[in-house]
């Protein structure tokens, strides 16, 4: 059962649940759909990071930089890709 819903915006709904998770629905930029995704945050770490600014390396350490990406933006890994696909290597030399 969810201890806590919170929608701080249009493109961002979160539900914080009593076992320190949180589900995060977010809006991409890039395809303009909604993706979700749980994540081991708590209101408290949120609120550090959301209100009072502390950067968000530093408040989800434990977080991978595509988890923390999603977080703070909504893309997702696949529109990373899709958006700056790989350059292929230049076998001249």
């Amino acid at each position: 059962m969810a201890k806590f819903e919170e929608s701080t915006d249009d493109n961002e709904r979160l539900t914080f649940h009593a076992d320190g998770s949180a589900t995060i629905i977010r809006y991409s930029p890039w395809t303009g759909k909604f993706n979700k995704t749980t994540l081991q945050i708590t209101e408290e770490a949120y609120n550090r990071w959301k209100i009072r600014h502390e950067l968000i390396q530093d408040v989800f350490p434990h977080l991978t930089k595509d988890e923390r990406e999603f977080l703070m933006t909504g893309y997702t890994p696949k529109d990373w890709v899709e958006l700056f696909p790989p350059e292929e290597e230049d076998d001249a030399f």
